[in-house]
């Protein structure tokens, strides 16, 4: 059984279940408190960049951690994250 506190101040939500701390993704539990708060949208603090299309304008980095140089190699990559 997990609990879920609903903050007035800032319309943000958390459980006990930690999904949203863990992954980034906000858990059944959270959404549907919103949903019967009566808002229309999720909040934009649930919203994560890399769920976004500003995601692609981040630098990329290959596993090393080095930085892909912007080239027609870094197009195929962007069209390759793009179909996932």
């Amino acid at each position: 059984m997990h609990t879920v506190r609903y903050h007035l101040d800032n319309n943000s939500a958390e459980c006990t279940c930690k999904m949203y701390e863990r992954e980034g993704i906000p858990c059944r539990r959270i959404l549907w408190v919103i949903k019967e708060k009566g808002l229309k949208s999720l909040p934009v603090a649930y919203v994560k960049t890399r769920w976004t299309k500003a995601a692609m304008n981040m630098p990329m980095f290959d596993l090393g951690g080095n930085l892909i140089e912007y080239t027609t190699k870094i197009e195929a990559v962007k069209k390759k994250v793009g179909r996932l």
